[in-house]
């Protein structure tokens, strides 16, 4: 299990709904090299749940752009609202699943 330091979150209205951008430095820090990944997005939920969950979520996508500047995390409309607007977090990676774990 990988995870990134906390994040700055911005809102992207222009981004699809199950659809996170980060800049490469964080993707580094998750084992990520590729430009995108399929993955499964949880949010609002406590460490150990993740880790038990299954992967009966939404699939959605995790982008990895130089434009996005770093330490930020870019979350579209309906995915900001999920995760009641929070300020910061730090996405958890296991195999095909991402946490964004509000801090």
């Amino acid at each position: 299990m990988r995870r990134t330091s906390p994040l700055d979150i911005r809102l992207d209205t222009t981004l699809p709904q199950n659809k996170i951008v980060i800049h490469p430095n964080e993707g580094f820090d998750l084992g990520l090299m590729k430009d995108s990944y399929s993955i499964h997005i949880f949010t609002n939920m406590k460490l150990q749940d993740f880790i038990d969950a299954e992967k009966d979520c939404a699939e959605g996508s995790i982008d990895l752009l130089n434009e996005c500047p770093h330490e930020t995390v870019r979350v579209g409309s309906k995915l900001y609202n999920q995760m009641n607007q929070p300020d910061r977090a730090l996405l958890v990676l296991q195999d095909e699943k991402i946490l964004i774990a509000t801090v």
